[in-house]
């Protein structure tokens, strides 16, 4: 009796390990579908099927290789409404891998995969900026905010909002960005700043003047926004406010 009991459980242990087996030699193959735009449905079908077996669902492999579907699916995939549910689901499977293993490597491994999300992040904004909702930016911006943080807790969250919004790079469509950031928070100093010196390059120096010195009050020791008012009251031949601010900002030294 006790010889059938433990051939039993043998052949149990046995069948699991097949299982198991079974189950990374799907996360292997999903791994190679992941790297080709062809088959990355097929790759996201067997990483879904990986963490739900319980030979491989607490396996930190499995839920980065998840992160990492999702992320070629932004990368390889044109934008739509499913891009934004992809990039939040990767940076979940990310946190949940690092929970696992919380070794230096592995975390290390995960952030290297969302600094490559950011990059994607940010080239398809770029190409479908002026096609794409304004609500679908604004998600993007958040969740682009929320992968500065787990690269860096101290960023500027401003800035990176501000950063996303100048995507067109061309400084005549970019009053309208910085404006749509200023609605959403119109003490950000570095958007009153950008379009403070728009309109000083357009020697509008009235609207200049206000929104650079909201960025002023916002910021008073950016040497970017010391500098900015100098130029601006040298414009308006003020030259004592002039070199007030000139002074300021040689002062602080370095830009920010």
């Amino acid at each position: 009796m006790k010889l059938k009991i433990s051939l039993f459980c043998l052949l149990l242990a046995l069948i699991s390990v097949d299982i198991s087996y079974g189950q990374y030699a799907k996360l292997r193959q999903a791994f190679i579908y992941a790297e080709d735009a062809n088959t990355l449905d097929s790759a996201k079908i067997l990483a879904d099927e990986v963490v739900v077996h319980e030979g491989t669902m607490n396996d930190p492999q499995a839920w980065y290789l998840r992160a990492l579907v999702n992320k070629q699916l932004v990368v390889k995939k044109r934008w739509s409404e499913q891009s934004l549910g992809r990039i939040n689901a990767c940076m979940q499977f990310v946190d949940h891998s690092i929970q696992l293993d919380p070794s230096a490597e592995n975390i290390q491994i995960n952030k290297d995969l969302i600094k490559g999300l950011a990059v994607a992040i940010d080239k398809k904004l770029h190409e479908v900026a002026d096609t794409v909702h304004f609500r679908q930016i604004l998600e993007a911006v958040s969740l682009e905010q929320q992968i500065a943080l787990k690269l860096n807790p101290k960023v500027n969250l401003d800035s990176v909002a501000v950063h996303y919004f100048f995507l067109l790079g061309d400084q005549s469509k970019a009053e309208p960005f910085y404006s749509r950031v200023l609605v959403l928070k119109p003490n950000n100093w570095l958007a009153n700043l950008k379009i403070g010196e728009l309109y000083l390059q357009q020697l509008q120096l009235e609207p200049a003047q206000v929104f650079l010195e909201r960025a002023y009050q916002a910021n008073p020791s950016n040497r970017k926004v010391l500098n900015s008012l100098s130029r601006l009251y040298n414009q308006q031949g003020d030259p004592n406010k002039s070199a007030q601010f000139r002074q300021l900002a040689n002062d602080i030294g370095k830009d920010d």
